[in-house]
């Protein structure tokens, strides 16, 4: 049985460079252009509201990395509170988020990538797909190599990346123009609830700490603190980059770059150098934010695998820290990276994620009394996460069906797998574990 090393390797740093390595990535470098197109100079507001629910929800999900110190993460949460039938269905869904999280920033690095160091190439877009599955094989390749490599590759990367973006912030800072932050008419409730639900993609990444609290001296230290911090750090660095983008670029400019604006929002700030730099920033954001995806994605394949929620053939080790299951399910990242849309990847990721919430939330309400969480904090933060997913979906079905069948195609797929393996895992009389 293929299992990742559990030694006490990783710091409170390493941890926070998880966090934040999963967050600062596709949803601020491709996503914050289309948030601003919705909310105008209101987008500063809406990745700061963003941050305030993601810092509920983290602690949630801090406390219960503290009571169940295990790589399995989100999965192991699942378990301990629900019956076995919804539990591999939820299991699918969180690895299918996974796996489509990592398809999104690997296009947006792939993007940036292309436009940066081929501009003007008249084979631009095939460029970015090479790109796409270079960056795919090389980080899936580091994170089966060994974990302590993961967690110092991250450390490196997010220092990288945070100083090129506070560079651009403080820069922007001093040339920022106060007529262009005079607020805009406050949007309606659709273009709000469509940049929450994007927007909250954008902190998705937080979740990937739960993934090693067993790899941690002091979980109960740690943990709440790490999760406290990644996402704080991350909302004062979105905050502030909305607000540089709204003083840089016109409407007009956020609309024609979408998916690059703070690149090019790098021109009338730091000029060309600016440009290259912000690149070179988004290139080590993106390829951070996969490098800790694919961290929790295989360590939450290891987990289902011990507990023989997938089949036994994706549970046979490789090499080192490497399963059949890592190579598959690489492949299958792959293949939905180079065949799907930016836009309509976001969009299912983003519901997904929100979904995963909630049902995180609703396993941490059963277990409140053991991981010593307040009911009222819970039911509070359950209203919101509640509310923000149901406004979310109504926005989308009302400006993307397309997005809503991709969303109900996903769920279906989930749901059918689920069935199939609990029906197996009946027959074979397995019973899975539980964490204690």
């Amino acid at each position: 049985m293929a299992t990742h090393q559990s030694k006490q390797t990783l710091n409170l740093i390493d941890v926070i460079s998880i966090g934040i390595g999963a967050m600062v990535g596709a949803g601020i470098f491709v996503l914050i252009g289309q948030v601003a197109e919705l909310m105008d100079t209101f987008t500063w507001f809406s990745f700061g509201l963003a941050g305030v629910v993601s810092l509920l929800i983290g602690y949630a999900y801090a406390r219960l990395s503290v009571y169940y110190p295990t790589n399995g993460g989100l999965i192991d949460y699942f378990r301990a509170a629900f019956s076995r039938p919804l539990v591999i269905t939820l299991s699918f869904l969180y690895i299918g988020t996974l796996i489509l999280t990592i398809a999104l920033v690997a296009r947006a690095f792939g993007l940036y990538a292309a436009q940066w160091l081929h501009p003007g190439h008249a084979n631009l877009a095939l460029l970015g797909l090479a790109y796409t599955l270079g960056i795919i094989v090389l980080l899936a390749l580091l994170n089966m190599y060994s974990n302590h490599a993961v967690g110092r590759t991250e450390s490196l990367l997010v220092i990288l990346k945070l100083g090129i973006l506070l560079i651009f912030i403080i820069a922007g800072a001093v040339q920022l123009k106060p007529t262009s932050l005079i607020p805009s008419p406050l949007p309606g409730a659709d273009p709000i609830f469509s940049s929450l639900g994007l927007t909250f993609f954008a902190y998705a990444g937080f979740n990937m700490m739960t993934n090693a609290a067993d790899k941690v001296k002091n979980p109960a230290r740690t943990m709440p603190l790490a999760f406290i911090l990644a996402i704080s750090i991350t909302m004062l660095l979105y905050v502030a980059l909305a607000i540089i983008l709204a003083s840089s670029l016109s409407m007009a400019q956020l609309r024609q770059y979408a998916e690059t604006s703070i690149a090019y929002a790098a021109y009338p700030v730091l000029g060309a150098t600016g440009f290259v730099m912000v690149s070179a920033g988004a290139l080590l954001a993106t390829s951070s934010a996969i490098n800790a995806t694919i961290f929790s994605l295989f360590n939450t394949l290891d987990s289902m695998g011990q507990s023989r929620e997938i089949p036994a053939a994706l549970n046979r080790p490789l090499w080192r820290n490497a399963s059949s299951g890592n190579v598959v399910i690489s492949i299958a990242i792959a293949v939905l990276a180079l065949c799907f849309d930016v836009s309509v990847l976001a969009d299912v990721v983003s519901f997904t994620f929100l979904a995963s919430y909630f049902f995180v939330l609703i396993a941490a309400w059963r277990m409140r009394a053991r991981i010593h969480l307040g009911a009222g904090f819970l039911l509070l933060t359950l209203a919101i996460v509640s509310l923000i997913m149901l406004g979310f979906l109504y926005s989308l079905a009302t400006s993307n069906l397309m997005a809503i069948a991709s969303i109900l195609a996903a769920l279906a797929l989930c749901a059918g797998l689920a069935f199939w393996r609990n029906r197996h895992i009946s027959a074979g009389g397995a019973t899975g574990t539980r964490p204690r």
